[in-house]
């Protein structure tokens, strides 16, 4: 059974009240959920928001419900219309004792949210004619190539194709997914764990395909850090050096950063995660041990980086859909015809609809109207969607649980901000920076 401990203290700023036209979030669980079951949530008093509209009223509550029926440690959420920051809360707490109140801007490990802001490096890297997004990913990816013996298709594979997961390979959900192969990836390779991002690019290199590339679509995590390898390869830039100075510092976002694989590593402005033991999660250090907090120890965000291990806040997540969305009313980082390539599927007909990174809503004349992406992993349940109303949504948890979790805090969140009908001019924006 869940955990009913009181509701923690709540901060929440609002400026305004809008309206969402809900045609349905679009969820596709991106990395698989496997903390188990378990209480939580901190302890203290709850204090109600002043001086709230009707429309901040049913987000907040919203929110509440999740925090009463599933006691997490904390919520983040921030809500984006025309350019303005009007929305943004957080409940409970950044650590487990309960002693450090959750702020918007703290970090999260968002999990496979780092997928659309890797897809961003890349049409970025484009823009600076350093990549040209239909190239032979392996042609690029030269020190990695597979021995001669390897799936002659690799060669096939274009950049379009892993930014898209068309490559080829059916690398998805356990036991398959190389997150939960270390020990085998790293006795295969003759090297140190955990596995580097380069180790797991020359391991992917040498697996064989189970479609022609482009003719079928299997997400895959291991595909996105190939991506990141591409970026690297491509501009002479490190990961993540290219990342902040080509998308994220020019959005205005200076805080976020890769995550570590210990409690040792986290930032002193990042949360604490809860996870619970699971037989799946073991020691990335050594392949066997079984590790009683998988957020700890459990998942090599080290070689993950590009597909799984930005850490970044509420507030930041939505200010980076909010300069990718090709709007004018928040200045964006990437070009129109960026834009146009980042929202256009490009996966084949009778396969999720799929932009760069992004999972997308459109109509029935095919045009994207909306689109998501989702992240979970032992510690981390997080969201960050533009819905058809040109509004832009963001809201992360430091847990992961079974069950309706993801759906009753992202689905609540959609619901709650439907019907809202009046939208001030007030940004919060300049108050996190």
């Amino acid at each position: 059974a869940w955990s009913r401990e009181p509701i923690p203290t709540i901060r929440v700023q609002f400026s305004q009240r809008g309206e969402i036209m809900r045609k349905g979030l679009l969820f596709v669980a991106l990395i698989v959920l496997a903390a188990g079951c378990g209480g939580g949530g901190g302890g203290g008093g709850s204090t109600p928001p002043a001086g709230q509209s009707d429309g901040v009223e049913r987000i907040d509550a919203a929110m509440r419900d999740v925090m009463r029926r599933y006691s997490p440690p904390g919520i983040a959420v921030a809500v984006v219309r025309d350019g303005k920051l009007v929305f943004t809360a957080a409940y409970g707490n950044a650590d487990l004792a309960g002693t450090v109140p959750l702020e918007p801007d703290h970090l999260f490990r968002v999990a496979s949210v780092s997928k659309p802001i890797t897809g961003i490096a890349a049409l970025r890297a484009a823009e600076e004619g350093l990549l040209d997004i239909e190239a032979k990913a392996f042609e690029i990816l030269a020190p990695y190539l597979p021995p001669s013996d390897a799936d002659s298709r690799i060669g096939d594979i274009t950049v379009w194709h892993l930014m898209h997961h068309t490559g080829g390979w059916r690398l998805w959900g356990y036991p398959n997914d190389p997150l939960f192969r270390t020990k085998e990836i790293a006795d295969d390779l003759g090297v140190a764990m955990p596995p580097s991002p380069q180790d797991l690019v020359r391991w992917l290199a040498k697996q064989p395909l189970s479609f022609d590339p482009g003719t079928d679509f299997n997400y895959t995590n291991i595909g996105y850090v190939a991506l990141g390898r591409v970026v690297e390869q491509s501009t002479g830039f490190d990961y993540e050096d290219f990342v902040q100075r080509f998308v994220l510092e020019p959005a205005g976002i200076t805080t976020a950063r890769l995550g570590g694989i210990t409690r040792e590593e986290r930032f002193p402005e990042e949360v604490e995660y809860e996870s619970f033991r699971d037989r799946i999660w073991k020691s990335v250090y050594d392949g066997v041990t079984v590790v009683d907090e998988p957020a700890y120890g459990g998942i090599n965000l080290f070689g993950f980086d590009a597909s799984s291990a930005w850490a970044i806040s509420a507030v930041d997540m939505a200010r980076l859909a909010a300069a990718t969305d090709g709007a004018e009313t928040y200045p964006d980082v990437i070009t129109r015809e960026s834009f146009r390539t980042m929202t256009r599927v490009g996966t084949p007909p009778g396969t999720p609809p799929v932009g760069v990174a992004w999972f997308l809503g459109t109509n029935a004349v095919g045009s994207t109207q909306e689109w998501n992406h989702s992240g979970g992993m032992p510690g981390t349940t997080s969201l960050l969607a533009r819905l058809t109303s040109g509004v832009i949504v963001a809201v992360v948890s430091n847990t992961a649980r079974d069950g309706n979790f993801y759906s009753d805090l992202s689905g609540g969140l959609i619901d709650a901000v439907n019907g809202i009908s009046e939208w001030p001019e007030t940004d919060l924006f300049p108050e996190y920076k």
